[in-house]
């Protein structure tokens, strides 16, 4: 039996202040920069382009998107019984998240 590629123990795909760690065992596609932080407007918007959940998006307008991609990640964030960490890959979402987050 041939061994897959995406079994080796030594891969990972986030890797935080040092910390390697192996969260998906498929290659691509699967980290979505799809939110940033615009300053000049000081909104949250959704990067069409880096959503790749074809249904989600495929009739979809920008503003029922934009509601789709924020309820997903309101899911997501509401799930966690004993907390929930996450990190923001756009550095200004990031800095602006950290202001409502100790």
């Amino acid at each position: 039996m041939t061994k897959d590629k995406n079994d080796d123990p030594n891969l990972y795909d986030i890797e935080i202040d040092g910390l390697k760690i192996r969260w998906n065992r498929k290659p691509e596609n699967w980290v979505d920069p799809d939110l940033s932080y615009d300053g000049s407007t000081e909104k949250i918007v959704v990067n069409r382009a880096s959503y790749f959940d074809v249904n989600g998006k495929k009739t979809a307008s920008e503003k029922d998107l934009a509601e789709y991609v924020r309820h997903i990640y309101y899911v997501l964030l509401t799930r966690g019984i004993l907390g929930t960490h996450f990190f923001v890959c756009d550095g200004a979402l990031r800095a602006h998240l950290r202001q409502h987050f100790a």
